[in-house]
């Protein structure tokens, strides 16, 4: 029987035991612990795997991908509604959402907003309550607190440092975010943001293989039609209204001091063909000036700029308007413009675009202007050298006389008389005077053919060609008789060719001839004494 006031103690098998209790406790909860981070970074696996599967699946399409990252960063950040937004000018554009709390479309960057402040401070904001937070963030507080939001988070989209958008999350209950969620939404952020330069590089790789085959299309057109250059002022004008995303395209042609519309392409109605080149219109002062003219809204502008174009603004609608001139050597001949008929300005891309299709039609101009003027100067030539032909022909006839000549002296007797005769043939144009009878016996005193042909007047004219020729063969002939014979008849026969007429002239040769043909047959020459 135990006394009355004694407690019982506990043995050592019973301390062992609590002990084991507390241990199992805190394993089994720190078990917990591990399963839950096991199972959340399973899930940001998951979605992380998901927002790849999408962006591989849709390289040309943002969409889908975006909301897909706003749902997750709502489900895995436990938020009420999550928020993706991109920079456009100076405003915050919604591109995806994911809850049922109201918002705005768009929203401008100011630091008065959550977002807005995120974008220009490029880093993360965190707003516990909203409601203690009044002066700072007063458009939020304004806006934010009659949806019932309490907790706001947001954080930049950035690409290579500069903002591009930002994603934010929110909650209607007090409940700030934890460390593990504000930087799990920043790796959606990330991911938002690989996304839309994914989609951004494969856009502009698909502009820019549509550039070159329109600009390979307009090529092949230039090489087709090396003499019509309408063909390609239409292949211009149709492709710059694609790839430029405008309603229509308008080549025009400087004709003196008048515009002339030379290709169109588009719906829109026509005003006039022709219209004066001034300062009053967009495409006269884009010649004037030598640059290119922008209009987002010509509207406003109808009645100080343009006042002259208001007519026709009427009766086309055009309210947007980017016109570049056609630059030849640096001046202007002609213009191209592309119009909308509702105010959207044209991107700096396009407006580059459209310059690149203006020096195009500028080589197609003047490859037409070339090849015309290359044709002109053939034509020219081809006349030239059918009345040179007659000449050329008796020319080269003289030349192959004229190269016998030059080998004559070794050659045979035999040889020597077809030379004679040959020559005796080409004087033959010029009626067979004295002149040429001397000229033939000085050369080679052989008997000259008794019967000679009559030849047409263009062979006499191109033999009397020759007779300067055979002048300086006579000369040298009469040289080597006079260090031969030593006669004086020679040396007066020289001193007479530089006094008297060649008519004279060729009396006394035709004298001289005979002379030395009847001292040949007489007697040989003795040698000369040194």
């Amino acid at each position: 029987m135990a006394r009355l006031g004694v407690s019982k103690k506990k043995g050592p098998r019973g301390s062992e035991l609590g002990q084991l209790k507390e241990q199992l406790s805190r394993i089994s909860d720190l078990l917990e612990s591990r399963e839950r981070e096991l199972a959340a970074a399973t899930e940001r696996e998951t979605a992380t795997g998901e927002i790849l599967r999408v962006i591989a699946s849709s390289p040309s399409d943002l969409k889908p991908v975006l909301d897909l990252v706003a749902e997750n960063a709502a489900r895995l950040c436990d938020a009420s509604d999550a928020l993706i937004l991109r920079v456009e000018d100076d405003i915050l554009r919604l591109v995806a959402s994911y809850g049922q709390l109201p918002t705005s479309q768009t929203r401008p960057i100011n630091r008065q907003l959550v977002s807005g402040r995120a974008v220009i401070d490029r880093q993360t904001i965190h707003v516990h309550d909203i409601t203690a937070a009044g002066d700072e963030f007063p458009v939020t507080k304004t806006r934010g607190i009659p949806r019932g939001i309490r907790t706001f988070l947001a954080t930049p989209l950035l690409s290579k440092g500069v903002p591009i958008g930002a994603i934010a999350i929110r909650r209607t209950e007090f409940r700030p975010f934890t460390d593990k969620q504000i930087s799990l939404l920043k790796t959606f952020a990330d991911q938002a943001v690989i996304a839309i330069e994914n989609v951004r590089l494969f856009q502009e790789l698909k502009e820019l293989l549509e550039q070159q085959t329109a600009t390979s299309e307009i090529l092949g057109v230039i090489a087709s039609s090396p003499t019509d250059i309408q063909p390609v002022l239409d292949a211009v004008a149709a492709t710059a209204a694609r790839l430029c995303d405008a309603r229509d395209v308008l080549i025009d042609r400087v004709e003196g001091d008048v515009l002339e519309h030379v290709a169109v392409f588009g719906p829109m109605p026509m005003a006039e063909t022709r219209r004066p080149l001034t300062r009053g219109t967009p495409a006269g002062r884009a010649v004037i000036e030598r640059q290119t003219i922008r209009i987002h809204d010509v509207l406003p502008l109808l009645e100080t700029e343009y006042p002259e174009a208001k007519a026709r603004q009427q009766v086309t609608g055009t309210r947007t308007v980017v016109v570049t001139p056609l630059l030849r050597e640096g001046v202007a001949i002609g213009t191209i413009q592309i119009r909308r008929p509702e105010v959207r300005p044209f991107s700096e891309k396009q407006i580059a675009l459209l310059k690149t299709f203006a020096d195009q039609a500028v080589i197609a101009i003047e490859n037409v202007r070339l090849f015309k003027e290359i044709q002109e100067r053939n034509a020219e030539l081809r006349e030239a050298l059918e009345h040179q032909k007659p000449r050329q022909r008796c020319s080269v006839s003289s030349a192959a006389r004229l190269r016998t000549c030059s080998r004559s002296w070794m050659l045979s007797s035999r040889a020597r008389q077809r030379f004679v005769e040959s020559m005796t043939w080409c004087c033959d144009s010029m009626s067979a005077t004295p002149w040429s009878c001397g000229v033939i016996s000085v050369l080679y005193p052989y008997q000259l053919p008794a019967k000679r042909s009559v030849l047409t007047n263009q062979h006499r004219v191109g033999c009397a060609s020759m007779a300067p020729f055979i002048f300086l063969t006579f000369a040298s002939r009469i040289v080597f008789h006079l260090l031969r014979h030593r006669y004086a008849l020679s040396w007066l026969f020289l001193f007479v060719c530089t006094r008297k007429s060649l008519e004279h002239w060729s009396h006394v040769a035709w004298r001289c001839a005979h002379l030395l043909r009847h001292k040949s047959s007489s007697s040989k020459p003795s040698p000369t004494k040194p």
